[in-house]
């Protein structure tokens, strides 16, 4: 954005149009000073490395694991209205809870282990 934020900070960016949450700003080893205020995030550099977690609205780029979440919620929202049957409706619910967690787990595996080191007293230790 071309204003300079009111106070505090020199420089003031737009969020991208699929951000839903803030990882990291800048680097691991060089994280930047930063606030959000609203769709604007506010540093004193006049480039901002982000990390964000982005809607993902492209159905044919979704895991596996996603996708069949996404069908079984569908199959649940649907199955009363077609057959009648709550039954069947609370058991395709219930499926889909279950694949839910289960795709939130395998995702969360796929991120490699944070490894500690460089610290003197963690290395004293061993």
């Amino acid at each position: 954005m071309s204003q300079a934020p009111e106070f505090d900070f020199k420089y003031q960016f737009q969020l991208p149009g699929d951000w839903i949450k803030t990882l990291q700003v800048g680097s691991k080893l060089e994280p930047i000073d930063y606030q959000l205020e609203g769709r604007q995030i506010l540093a004193n550099v006049n480039l901002v490395p982000l990390v964000y977690i982005w809607r993902n609205e492209v159905p044919a780029s979704w895991d596996d694991s996603m996708v069949i979440v996404a069908e079984l919620k569908m199959a649940a929202a649907l199955t009363y209205p077609v057959t009648a049957s709550t039954s069947l409706m609370e058991s395709l619910k219930q499926e889909a809870e279950i694949a839910a967690r289960n795709a939130r787990a395998d995702d969360g595996q796929d991120i490699p282990p944070e490894e500690l080191g460089g610290y003197p007293l963690y290395g004293s230790r061993f």
